[in-house]
This record gives C-alpha cells, sequence and structure tokens, in this order.
C-alpha cells in the first residue's frame, strides 16, 4: 500500500497561473478556422486563430444551443462557469465563451501536441521509458489533485482527455461532465463516463466519490505502462462489467514502485484507493520529478468574477 509516512516533503504554495483572457466578449469572426480537432456528440473542437494578435487557440463549439431547454442552457452555462474558476499547470485552460448563431463557443488554450490516446497509439506498440510514464502520470495526477481540492469531481478521466504540448507539458481537459460537490456532500450518483474506465462502485450502480477518478487514472496508467492496452476488456459492455467487478488483470512488467502505485489505484473498495494528494506524495518518494507542493487539506479557491453568456430567461 501506499504510505505517506516515509516522507515529509516540504510544502510550497501551489501555483495556480492566471491565464490570460480576451476581456471584450468575442464573436466568430476574431477567429480565423483552421482544421478540426475533434468531434462528438454535441459539437466540434477547432484549431483556431484569433486575428488581433495571431494567437493560436482550440475553440469547442455546441451547436443548437439556441434549441436546448433552459435547463439543459443552465446546466451548460454552471459548467461553463465551473472552467473558469479553474487555474493551474496541468488543467487546460479556459480563456472567454459567447453565444453565436445558436451555438455556445468556449475558447481554450491550445494543447499543440494532441490527446495522450493519440499518442500512445502512434507509437504502434513501443513501450515507454519509465522516466516518461512517471512524468505523463504525474502531469494528469496533478491537475486531478487541483480539482479534488476545489471538490470538483472529473467524472471522464481516460487517455483522450489527457493532453500534451509541445513544450512536454501535461494537462488534463474536457471538463464537460465535471460535477462540483456542496461543502456538505462527497458522494454523487449519476452514471457518466467511458466504459473501460468505469469503478466498480459505477459498475453497480452506487454512488462515488473522487476515488472512481483515481481508478480512472489508474486505467491510465496501464495505458502508458503497456503502450496503450487496458487492463480489463470485454466483447460488449455487460462483458467488460463482469470483468472489471471480477478485478482480475495481467500485471505489467514494470518497477515496483509503478505497481505499487497501479495496484492501489485499481483497489476494487474505493476505501482502498489512495486519494490523489497520497499519490502525489508517492510520487515524490518514487523520485519521478519533484513537486511544486502537497497539499496538506482540501484548500478552498475563490473563482474569479467571470463574466459568461447567460441563457435567455434565466434572469
Amino acid at each position: 500500500k501506499i504510505s505517506t509516512s516515509v516522507c515529509s516533503p516540504t510544502v510550497r504554495p501551489q501555483h495556480t497561473p492566471r491565464a490570460p483572457r480576451h476581456t471584450a466578449m468575442s464573436v466568430r469572426e476574431d477567429f480565423s478556422f483552421e482544421a478540426p480537432l475533434g468531434s462528438g456528440s454535441s459539437g466540434k473542437v477547432w484549431r483556431v486563430r484569433r486575428r488581433s494578435n495571431g494567437d493560436a487557440l482550440a475553440l469547442k463549439e455546441i451547436c443548437g444551443f439556441d434549441d436546448q431547454q433552459e435547463l439543459t442552457q443552465r446546466t451548460v452555462l454552471s459548467e461553463v462557469r465551473l472552467l473558469a474558476s479553474i487555474r493551474h499547470d496541468n488543467v487546460v485552460g479556459y480563456l472567454e465563451s459567447f453565444i453565436e448563431a445558436g451555438s455556445l463557443h468556449i475558447v481554450m488554450e491550445l494543447c499543440d501536441g494532441g490527446d495522450l490516446y493519440s499518442w500512445l497509439s502512434g507509437r504502434r506498440g513501443e513501450r515507454l521509458e519509465e522516466a516518461d510514464v512517471w512524468r505523463v502520470y504525474g502531469g494528469a495526477l496533478r491537475g486531478l489533485q487541483h480539482l479534488h481540492s476545489c471538490r470538483i469531481l472529473h467524472r471522464d478521466v481516460k487517455s483522450r482527455n489527457i493532453f500534451l504540448t509541445a513544450r512536454g507539458g501535461v494537462k488534463l481537459g474536457d471538463l464537460g461532465v465535471a460535477r462540483e460537490l456542496s461543502p456538505t456532500t462527497a458522494l454523487a450518483s449519476t452514471l457518466v463516463g467511458t466504459p473501460l474506465y468505469l469503478a466498480p462502485e459505477l459498475c453497480e450502480g452506487r454512488p462515488y466519490s473522487g476515488k472512481a477518478d483515481v481508478w480512472a487514472l489508474g486505467i491510465v496508467l496501464y495505458e502508458l505502462i503497456t503502450a496503450g492496452r487496458f487492463p480489463f476488456t470485454g466483447s460488449n459492455q455487460a462483458a467488460l462489467v463482469i470483468a472489471i467487478l471480477a478485478g482480475e488483470y495481467d500485471r505489467p512488467a514494470c518497477s515496483e514502485e509503478l505497481s505499487v502505485v497501479l495496484h492501489d489505484c485499481l483497489s476494487a473498495a474505493p476505501s482502498g484507493r489512495p486519494s490523489t494528494t497520497q499519490l502525489l506524495t508517492s510520487l515524490h518518494c518514487a523520485g519521478a520529478e519533484p513537486l511544486e507542493a502537497v497539499p496538506t487539506e482540501v484548500e478552498e479557491v475563490a473563482a474569479e468574477e467571470v463574466a459568461v453568456p447567460a441563457a435567455e430567461g434565466s434572469g
């Protein structure tokens, strides 16, 4: 098991950089659309360039926003406000948002190295050096720990939602299904996420906490160690759920330190999984790379006042 008693890292103030944001409300004409970066059921993500200064950015376009019911609009705008409150080196930065032609546009920093899943796929089974496994895992962990310190569950941690920069940065992104917990709430109950990354408690329809994110990060760690394989698979979703609940997987060849972290993240019982803060401490103890800080308690983070578009009729 991961122990936090074997080392006592020096705690420094957590670095939460303030991403520069465009102060005036933008419109589509302010951007040149260069290439699609991805698409989903709700819309597309584009690589764009701001005409005024040439900055390369990512723009997420949620189509048919005006056609959605008011409750859905309120939910989406609440998620935009949540994005606006987060500032961390290992979380994709939100810049601004606006509504035009019935679509909601969310402008974010561009991660020009693409997503982790595509990067691993491009290696065609070539395994990573363990130092690179620690580096990528550590970056995603830092971003996730920051969300948890703000009482935010990501709820869709996966390699497709971890992004890389050309300079070697690692950022956790796509917080579209993130859930903010109230100060008196520790568990969520809505089933979300990608099947390959679902924790056992989600498979069984039980309430879950940040430990479900820890499980999903463990799946990502397995992908990193094995160059893209998954610990639990099935010919259909029912078979996959059975495999997850059985908890048996092939142990990959890796160092003892990595093996311990992987084993603990994939503990069947949520209580058996470490918190993200404990995982940060284990990262420091393993000597993977220096930590800026290991927070000792949940920090209250005050969100900046951010101008976001109001849903029509929302007051």
